[in-house]
């Protein structure tokens, strides 16, 4: 509600300036606008006073050139007054004022919160890292609890915002279990738990040399301030402290940062000796001091304070007045005004310098009140001048006279006049045509209201209060008569439908056809059944007076009804029956192939409405008929000829759009709703197949060529074409990943993937503004290798038969046989793979001297060693270069009276020639590098391998405006 106050003329000679009225709207819980208008002249700036929830004072400047202004962080429910001042030079007119209630707070939601799931990462041997979800709703809180190495526990809050937190000061080497609890107004939920290992201590570093100071030398002395500089003879410090005593002999301290190497003191008195200590801070300690002094200089001459004059006080009215004062002397940098309230709590006004009035408000009527002003220039606060002034009792409001005018058999408007003061608000009390007592409330800015639902020819008494504050004034009153009623509108006749008539029946089609005997109808509805017995509706619009009936079976007979639809009321039906054609295909002569449909495709989507667009591989249609099903499952038919559709009510309406068109707005669509639209094309009395689409496309995605760290994701587009594609997985720290792809792609490698871990990618088609899918798949990382060395191969120089001679001393790659343990992806159904063979060689312990044993041990549960071990089928075979392999099938482990067997991985056995100390290797480049399919924003790169091994490889290319 607003309340508008009569603002005071400015009788100055210049340019009047006046304020006009204060008005709220837009009221929320916690905001509001303000809105203002001025009268006459312009004002430099407005200033808005106000009190807060708590009935503290604010203080809102505005610029003189806006006339609304938006608050916010409102308390809901609550009743605030507002009073405008206009500025101008020094004066300050007004107030104007309004009063305004915020809405209530908004509902809180009743669902409870819940937990999700905690984990651990980036442990180290001090911290660990853990996050969190929350399944739904939100927490003000969470708290952690845990226990420290000596055993007590730790509870460790955080804000309700967080998702995540780091735990410090843990120990090395300590197994810990963290439980959390969300914390949601006085309930505690949970808790959800996970436990970890914090990683071993790191060794400790050497000492680092302490810092020292250098010297310490004073510059630029003046009157009142010293320039103090110093050196650091080695190390930084964090900070540096400086001391001395000021000119009472009290001690005082003066921080400086670590970088410094210099600072200026103020505040010193004339013509003294000081002595200054600096300190360096390193960590916890502090060291030096390091010292000089000085003596500063001769006092230059002291300018004079500037003097205030007069205070007086005047405007005086029952909540406000308007404060004036003089400056016999200099200028001030700005003004503090003192006084109490009328609870006696001490208030304090600020004003700036250049202001000679001000107006205090919210004064309480007929109160004493003594006013203290203090001039403030630079840190100095001189003497105040006081005033003292009484406040004007409070005028209490009056109402005016009540009258009535615009009346109706339903309806009176009422208005009234205020004699004085303001009211909060009005209420307007009546007997309704029973005779039952009705209250009618109105804001206090109203002056007028209309009173609805009255009862024709009927004597009324009003009676009107006024409200202020809690007092109910009145009433002041009026009488009227309402009008006689209107006479009753004789009801319109009802439509009536003619006969059904059909013509043009093919095999599977009917051509229906009506007449209408009187008035128009809204739609039809033709009803039929089908081959299998079901029931079928075709809505028709009012202005249609016939329709083809298509997806007919062939000899068969059918029952026609039609229903004339008018507001609510269904009239008829009118029936019809006919039989259908025989199946004979129709022949079409040898200049003319029949049309036929081509792809039916969606786009520009919206929460209503989709854009609908085909295409016709081979010639040209009459119309085309559109069907889909409403929300309500209703079949909706939509003829592309200025046929129908359907509007939000279910009445048809007409759209004309010739039968050349290839695209169609379809509207009045249900939000989040998934449809499945039938395009039928019309060429004479014929129907060409339908075509369907549905807006959701779907297609499969796949990974293969899984390694370690990388993994190849392809997908297939069943319909349509796509501008690009984006690929959204998270890495291993749980943060996600956008990886964009061009539209004519179908596959993309995803790298720098984490050995061993689990991912899910999904998959989103782009098309223009909207983003389909997702697709989703999960894939499951390889195992890191070890190191691949390389070792040159020379020619055979064993045979099966022979022993194996070693190899030089010093050697790092041996020819005696050796023993290892080979990963799944080296064998292929059983057997050694000859392809992997490159890799099983390079299978050597960097620097050693020989393979070593790479047998698998028994799991860390059992403690018990093995007993038996059953070695089958062990052959020979040779797998290039002089080298030969035997594979010894899965083994079975067991021990003791354990009922466990484990099948251990195959073990290979390897012979091979002797081999010198391994050269250094010198990598070859590429070969025949092409550029293919450069497009835009991408280019397609082939290349040869080198002769020489090669783990992976590094594409780089310049910008043209430099950068790599």
């Amino acid at each position: 509600m607003s309340v508008p106050a009569a603002a005071p003329r400015d009788e100055g000679p210049g340019t009047q300036l006046r304020l006009g009225e204060l008005s709220a709207a837009n009221t929320a819980h916690d905001s509001l606008d303000l809105s203002w208008t001025v009268q006459e002249g312009t004002f430099d700036s407005f200033i808005l006073q106000y009190r807060d929830a708590e009935g503290n004072p604010q203080a809102l400047p505005v610029d003189g050139a806006l006339r609304s202004l938006h608050l916010h962080d409102l308390a809901p429910s609550h009743r605030y007054k507002f009073n405008l001042y206009g500025i101008s030079g020094r004066k300050r007119l007004g107030p104007i004022s309004t009063d305004a209630i915020t809405a209530a707070a908004p509902p809180v939601p009743t669902t409870p919160p819940s937990l999700g799931e905690l984990s651990a990462s980036d442990v180290t041997h001090d911290s660990a890292l853990l996050s969190w979800t929350v399944k739904a709703g939100d927490f003000d809180s969470f708290l952690l609890q845990y226990k420290d190495a000596e055993g007590k526990p730790q509870a460790l809050p955080v804000d309700g915002g967080s998702r995540s937190v780091t735990v410090t000061n843990l120990a090395p080497s300590h197994r810990y279990k963290f439980n959390l609890y969300g914390v949601s107004g006085h309930k505690r939920i949970g808790p959800i738990s996970t436990d970890t290992v914090t990683a071993g201590a790191p060794p400790e570093e050497e000492p680092i040399p302490p810092p020292s100071l250098g010297e310490l030398s004073a510059s630029d002395v003046t009157h009142d301030s010293v320039l103090l500089s110093w050196t650091v003879q080695a190390g930084d410090f964090d900070s540096f402290l400086l001391q001395y005593k000021d000119a009472e002999g009290k001690p005082q301290a003066l921080p400086v940062d670590g970088g410094s190497r210099s600072v200026t003191v103020t505040n010193l008195v004339p013509s003294r000796r000081y002595k200054f200590n600096l300190y360096g801070v390193s960590g916890r300690k502090r060291l030096g001091p390091v010292s000089t002094d000085t003596v500063t200089a001769v006092a230059k001459e002291v300018i004079p304070l500037p003097r205030l004059g007069e205070l007086s006080a005047s405007d005086v009215t029952h909540d406000s007045a308007l404060l004036s004062w003089t400056v016999q002397a200099g200028d001030f940098d700005s003004f503090l005004l003192q006084y109490k309230d009328a609870e006696g709590k001490p208030q304090a006004l600020p004003v700036d310098g250049g202001s000679r009035s001000v107006t205090v408000t919210n004064l309480a009527p007929s109160r004493r009140y003594k006013f203290n002003l203090y001039g403030v220039s630079g840190r100095k606060r001189l003497s105040p001048i006081s005033t003292d002034t009484v406040t004007e009792p409070t005028t209490p409001p009056s109402l005016g006279e009540l009258s009535v005018s615009d009346v109706t058999h339903d309806s009176a408007l009422l208005s009234w006049t205020i004699q004085a003061g303001d009211f909060d608000s009005f209420l307007l009390q009546y007997k309704d045509a029973e005779g039952k007592p009705q209250a009618l409330p109105v804001d206090g800015g109203s002056r007028s209201v209309t009173v609805t639902n009255l009862a024709p020819s009927r004597r009324y008494k009003f009676n009107l209060y006024g409200v202020s504050g809690r007092k109910r004034l009145g009433p002041i009153s009026t009488e009227a008569i309402t009008a006689t009623a209107p006479p009753k509108e004789a009801p319109a006749p009802l439509p009536s439908l003619g006969e059904l008539s059909v013509s043009d029946v093919t095999h599977d089609s009917a051509l229906l056809s009506w007449t209408v005997q009187a008035e128009d109808f809204d739609s039809f509805l033709l009803q039929y059944k089908d081959a299998e017995g079901k029931p079928q509706a075709l809505p028709v619009d009012g202005g249609s007076r016939s329709v083809t009936v298509t997806n007919l079976a062939p000899s068969r007979r059918y029952k026609f009804n039609l229903y004339g639809v008018s507001g609510r009321k269904r009239l008829g039906p009118v029936s019809t029956d006919t039989v259908t054609a025989g199946n004979n295909p129709t022949t079409q002569g040898p200049g003319d192939p029949p049309p036929s449909l081509g792809e039916l495709l969606a786009s520009d989507v919206t929460h209503d409405s989709a854009l609908l667009s085909w295409t016709v591989q081979a010639g040209d249609f009459d119309s085309f008929l559109l069907q889909y099903k409403d929300a309500e499952g209703k079949l909706q038919a939509l003829p592309v000829d200025g046929g129908s559709r359907s509007d939000a009510e279910g009445k048809p309406q007409a759209l004309p759009v010739d039968g050349g068109s290839h695209s169609f707005t379809v509207t009045n669509l249900a939000p989040s709703r998934r449809y499945k639209f039938i395009l039928y094309g019309v060429s004479g009395r014929k129907h060409a197949p339908s075509i369907y689409l549905s807006p959701q496309l779907s297609f499969p995605l796949s990974a293969s060529d899984v390694t370690h760290d990388s993994a190849l994701l392809s997908w297939t587009v069943q319909a349509g074409d796509f501008d690009s594609f984006i690929l959204q997985y998270k890495d291993a720290e749980g943060k996600p990943q956008a990886l964009p792809v061009d539209g004519r792609s179908r596959s993309v490698t995803v790298t720098n993937l984490v050995p061993s871990r689990r991912y899910k990618f999904n998959l989103y088609g782009v098309s223009g503004h909207k983003r389909l899918g997702p697709i989703s798949t999960d894939t499951v990382t390889g195992q890191r290798l070890p190191p691949v060395p390389w070792c040159p191969l020379f020619p055979p120089a064993l045979h099966p038969s022979r022993a194996s001679p070693r190899g030089p001393a010093g050697s790092h790659c041996l020819g005696a046989r050796r023993r290892l343990t080979l990963p799944s992806q080296f064998l292929r159904f059983g057997a050694l793979s000859a392809a992997t063979w490159e890799e099983i060689r390079g299978w050597q312990d960097r620097g050693g001297d020989s393979w070593g044993n790479r047998v698998l041990s028994p799991p860390e549960h059992s403690r018990q060693r093995a007993q038996e071990c059953v070695w089958l089928d062990e052959q020979w075979r040779a797998i290039g270069e002089g080298w030969w392999a035997r594979l010894s099938p899965p083994r079975l482990w067991g021990g003791g009276t354990g009922s466990r067997r484990l099948v251990l991985p195959p073990v290979a056995t390897l012979r091979g020639p002797p081999r010198p100390v391994p050269v250094s290797l010198e990598l070859e480049s590429p070969r025949d590098l092409r550029f293919s399919d450069v497009g835009e924003t991408s280019v397609g790169l082939t290349w040869g391998a080198p002769a020489t091994r090669v783990d992976h490889y590094k594409v780089s290319f310049q910008l043209r405006d430099g950068g790599k």
